[in-house]
């Protein structure tokens, strides 16, 4: 995850919270969904400067004019943790997304919706929400104490090291996809 600083046609300043994972190509994913190449170009003091390989419009950049409607930022995860609900029934579940607000999870107890539950995971911190909807095997949580963006980006970097996050073959931070 990153705060974009400065913008033009041929790259990025982005504010980083975490050390960059290795590598040079990496690729900016916008709230919107809109995609762009880029190769990292100098990182320091929490910050770091990438060069796009393709053009870019700046409107289209800065604006984030998109067909897709713009969606808060979830992170693509793949983490095993325990369900606990307050009658003291435990599951097995797996964190599939995860966002400032909420996440969702796969989990074949059965749980209702508005159901309070606690979520345990190793390198996350215990969490508490609600159950808002539900789908076959996979559930959407509100969480009662929600993360400031900062804090997730911080997490983003632990859970990468971890191995925990995933998408489409490649580790996603918000904003960032470190290819693979």
């Amino acid at each position: 995850m990153c705060i974009l600083r400065d913008a033009s046609v041929g790259g990025v300043r982005a504010q980083i919270f975490h050390a960059l994972p290795p590598g040079k190509d990496f690729t900016l994913e916008l709230p919107n969904g809109d995609c762009h190449a880029m190769e990292v170009v100098w990182e320091r003091d929490g910050h770091a400067g990438f060069r796009f390989r393709n053009p870019v419009e700046l409107p289209e950049l800065i604006g984030g004019a998109s067909a897709y409607p713009k969606r808060p930022v979830r992170l693509e995860i793949q983490l095993p943790a325990e369900l606990s609900t307050l009658d003291g029934r435990i599951a097995d579940v797996t964190i599939r997304n995860l966002s400032q607000y909420g996440m969702r999870i796969d989990c074949t107890a059965r749980l209702a919706i508005d159901q309070v539950v606690r979520i345990n995971a190793e390198q996350l911190p215990s969490l508490t929400g609600r159950i808002r909807w539900r789908g076959r095997n996979a559930y959407g949580l509100v969480l009662d104490h929600t993360f400031r963006f900062e804090e997730l980006a911080r997490l983003v970097g632990v859970l990468q090291q971890g191995n925990a996050v995933r998408a489409h073959n490649s580790s996603q931070f918000n904003g960032l996809t470190f290819d693979a």
